[in-house]
């Protein structure tokens, strides 16, 4: 029983680290990054970006491992894997696809429809409201 144990842990220990993102192997790197790239269809305009955005990639690959063994000593499931935004920091992801949208009033395109102000209502006057804003629907209910 102790042998079988002892087997199930080392095959647990391989496969833990065998599940790692990271290598510290630069040829290992650059081949995932490589996949990376051609999974995704990225290409980059210089030689110095590619570069840097190798640099962002590593960097993800330790921040994913980490977020896994976290998961993995907090009982977890959840994988953090590679995907389409693992060449782009977490400020520039922040800055593309975290923004609000404004309607832009150089093209003339109709901005968002305001909705209109309401009077303050008491619980008093039991009335009932629309929250959507656009008008009360009833008066006062007995």
């Amino acid at each position: 029983m102790i042998f079988q144990l002892a087997i199930a842990l080392t095959i647990l220990a391989f496969t833990a680290a065998e599940s790692a993102l990271y290598s510290s192997n630069l040829n290992k790197q650059l081949s995932l990054f490589d996949d990376f790239k051609r999974t995704h269809g990225k290409s980059y305009a210089s030689e110095e970006e590619e570069a840097r955005k190798f640099q962002v990639f590593v960097a993800n690959l330790h921040l994913a491992d980490a977020r896994n063994e976290a998961e993995r000593l907090n009982g977890g499931t959840a994988v953090h894997g590679i995907t389409k935004f693992f060449d782009i920091t977490s400020e520039d992801f922040a800055a593309t696809y975290l923004r609000a949208v404004r309607p832009d009033i150089s093209t003339g395109k109709k901005a968002a429809k305001t909705i209109p102000q309401l009077t303050a209502v008491t619980p008093q006057a039991r009335t009932l409201v629309d929250w959507t804003g656009s008008y009360i629907v009833g008066i006062i209910v007995h």
